[in-house]
Formats: C-alpha cells, structure tokens, sequence
C-alpha cells in the first residue's frame, strides 16, 4: 500500500469543511424524513392516553352482558395493546430529534 504524506493544515481544514458539509447533508435528510414520518403519525395525538384506552376496553370486556361484545372488546383490546403500541412507541421514538453534527474547530 503506497504511503501518503500527511496533510498540509489547509488541507485537513478543506477535508474537515467537506466531512461537515456531507454530514448536515445527511443530517437534514434524516431529520426531514423523522418530522415526515412524524407528520404521519399526528393523527395519534387524537387517541388519547395508551394506557387509558386499554384499561377502558379491559373494563368494557370484564363488564359486558353478552359474549358478542366481550369478545369484541377483547379483541380490540388486543390490538390496541399490540399493534397500536407499536405505533406510539415509534412516534414517541421520532419526537427526540437528532443532535446536528458538530462543525470542525477553525
């Protein structure tokens, strides 16, 4: 492997700038698909609390008169307590945003 001499002090700042450059490229790209993804997900905000929701749905299952609707219930319940978690854990995961590289020292 042939050796390279070291880089002149203008040289490491130009290959510094550049490796900051790309990196707020990828950075903006990332956080403008995380608030898309986000965006997507705002319709959860109208759900209320998680945990409400299939504590309420337990209730209605453990309290209802006909076989029909506690299987209903219940089967709701699943399905919040799955599927729907999933979607709140993963908008919760894109509300934290992710910290901008650091720019080179001057």
């Amino acid at each position: 492997m042939p050796e390279y001499p070291p880089l002149t002090p203008e040289e490491q700042a130009t290959l510094d700038q550049l490796t900051y450059q790309q990196a707020m490229a990828d950075w903006e790209t990332a956080e403008t698909a995380r608030l898309a993804e986000l965006a997507l997900l705002a319709p959860l905000d109208d759900c209320g609390e998680l945990e409400a929701m299939i504590t309420a749905l337990g209730s209605i299952a453990d309290a209802a008169l006909s076989d029909d609707l506690k299987e209903r219930a219940g089967r709701v319940k699943k399905i919040v307590s799955l599927d729907l978690k999933v979607l709140f854990d993963r908008r919760a995961a894109l509300e934290i945003p992710t910290p901008q590289p650091e720019a080179p020292p001057e």
